[in-house]
């Protein structure tokens, strides 16, 4: 735990930047495979840049319910959320209706927006309105059962779900929500454990005053909960539970899967290997790191645009 709270140093920068590259990596691996380029000969290769992929999403959900917890605008977060979403749900459209060559890949800015909203609806101080907690949930099982229903169906009855198709559906399922849903409870874990474990200002046994005395007990002040939330023994312990969240939650989707025949639908055993990502939000630091305005739009800009260029690219090259 001391050796974990002093080299906590992955800034929110730092892992929104990994989360981008290995993402990046992850769409030219998902073209090479849906535009067939080789012939098959780059399998190993495409396989490669999709294992790195399995990076993105969990950090991405993470840095999400990061924003979501510290916005001081949360109808703004959603919209510039919205906007993204939007832009990438008219290039799918596009891509379906006039190309003819659809790019099903999955919006993963619905995904994230219902993260958003959980966190917003559950930390509502009206506890009726919480309730409303249950629409981001019921919406992401909602998709995960109709993909599961379609998958299912693929080899019998070839069943094609028109009322919710797959560019207004989650890109993960329930899984994306499901492990924001624990990146949040992380916090909670956290606040619950230093609620009933204060931290002391001042150590009993080995600390003396400016006088030269031995410290009273009763001279020594229990750190509130806002400002242990400030310190790195507390980062350590959301990191710690939000990583043991991660690991528990991916092998409940592997199980899930599994269990009602859609293992290859969810990709499970392939997504296993994102809970590496488990090993970099041990070592977040709870600060934002380098912030610059343009970068940071700059950050939702390059989503669409990069698949504009990939989806551009590959079409040109088949």
């Amino acid at each position: 735990m001391d050796w974990l709270k002093n080299n906590c140093r992955l800034s929110g920068f730092v892992l929104k930047v990994i989360a981008v590259i290995c993402m990046t990596i992850d769409h030219i691996g998902y073209c090479l495979d849906i535009f067939d380029v080789g012939g098959g000969s780059l399998s190993t290769l495409i396989y490669i840049f999709r294992l790195i992929g399995r990076f993105a999403m969990p950090l991405f959900c993470f840095l999400v319910v990061e924003g979501a917890l510290h916005t001081h605008n949360t109808g703004l977060y959603i919209a510039k959320l919205g906007i993204v979403g939007a832009v990438v749900l008219a290039g799918q459209l596009i891509c379906e209706y006039v190309i003819g060559t659809p790019f099903a890949m999955g919006n993963i800015f619905i995904d994230l927006i219902l993260g958003v909203l959980f966190v917003y609806l559950i930390r509502l101080k009206n506890k009726k309105l919480r309730w409303l907690v249950i629409l981001p949930i019921a919406y992401a099982i909602l998709s995960f059962v109709v993909s599961t229903i379609e998958y299912s169906s693929a080899g019998t009855l070839g069943l094609t779900i028109l009322w919710m198709p797959y560019f207004i559906r989650t890109q993960y399922g329930f899984y994306s929500l499901l492990i924001m849903v624990g990146f949040y409870l992380a916090y909670r874990i956290a606040d619950f454990y230093y609620k009933n474990n204060p931290i002391m200002e001042e150590s009993v046994t080995t600390k003396l005053n400016n006088e030269g005395e031995w410290v009273d007990v009763d001279d020594i002040r229990e750190v509130p909960i806002e400002e242990t939330r400030r310190s790195s023994d507390y980062r350590a312990v959301v990191n710690i539970s939000a990583a043991c969240i991660f690991i528990v939650a991916t092998l409940l989707q592997w199980i899930v899967g599994w269990g009602v025949g859609a293992g290859d639908y969810l990709n499970s055993s392939f997504q296993n290997w994102a809970l590496l990502a488990s090993v970099l939000i041990l070592f977040y630091s709870g600060k934002r790191g380098y912030d610059n305005k343009g970068l940071n739009y700059g950050f939702y800009a390059y989503y669409p645009l990069h698949l504009v260029i990939l989806y551009a690219f590959f079409i040109l090259l088949v």
